[in-house]
């Protein structure tokens, strides 16, 4: 069975264009801590050994986390403006993406 399988809409199947923009709602809402630097690690270091459901769930999730910071950076929202208001650091305050060393 696929994970979308699982997702109904109105008594028809969901599919990804239904589940990307919830996947981005969700991410959003969690705010998860280090956010872009544990994705730069499993790109790295685990990226290469998913395949199959696991590697079509990894590059949504990967997609969805751009399209948030791209999305950020268009709005202007600047980081040091959050910064100075006393929340939490978002993925909007996200530096470029380190360089990794070369092998």
């Amino acid at each position: 069975m696929h994970s979308l399988d699982l997702i109904t809409l109105n008594g028809t199947q969901a599919g990804a264009d239904e589940f990307f923009p919830v996947l981005v709602f969700v991410i959003l809402q969690a705010n998860p801590p280090n956010l872009l630097s544990t994705v730069q690690y499993i790109k790295y270091f685990y990226e290469a050994r998913a395949s199959g459901e696991a590697s079509y769930w990894w590059n949504q999730f990967v997609i969805a986390v751009q399209f948030i910071k791209t999305l950020l950076a268009s709005a202007g929202s600047p980081p040091a403006a959050a910064a100075s208001a006393g929340s939490a650091p978002t993925v909007a305050e996200a530096s470029p993406e380190p360089a990794l060393p070369t092998a």
